[in-house]
């Protein structure tokens, strides 16, 4: 895939509550580090984290964060489960099968950013908007 599919599918992502596992669990899955062009010349491309992906232009808001505003629980799990040092054993049951049935191993985190400190352009991490949000994500629910 190349770095301009890789950021529409991110684009998509971030749109209107696009952002199903499946199409992340698509993205983690293709990790060509070169693509060819129509003419058959073969470039190397950027490779970009797309479980912390931020949206440079206007918000900074990551994954997780678009995740928290369009009420998507099943995707800030996966995001937690895959890109933060959260424990293992603060995750819900189902969420660790459907990983197992996804193929997705959570893999050691050591020297990554985790995604749960990044910041939206306001400052506030996907936590701080939780509380902020409400709904599925007030304390005891979702």
């Amino acid at each position: 895939m190349s770095q301009n599919g890789q950021h529409q599918i991110l684009y998509d992502l971030k749109n209107e509550g696009e952002g199903h596992v499946e199409a992340i669990v698509d993205l983690l899955n293709n990790d060509e580090e070169e693509e060819e062009d129509n003419t058959g010349n073969v470039y190397e491309v950027e490779k970009v984290d797309v479980l912390r992906y931020q949206d440079q232009i206007r918000t900074m808001n990551s994954g997780l964060h678009i995740a928290i505003h369009n009420q998507r629980s099943e995707v800030a799990w996966l995001l937690l489960l895959l890109a933060s040092n959260l424990d293992h054993s603060l995750f819900p049951a189902e969420v660790l099968l459907a990983a197992e049935h996804l193929g997705l191993n959570r893999e050691d985190q050591s020297g990554n950013v985790d995604i749960r400190t990044l910041q939206d352009a306001g400052g506030m991490t996907a936590e701080q908007r939780a509380a902020e949000t409400g709904g599925v994500w007030k304390s005891g629910s979702g």
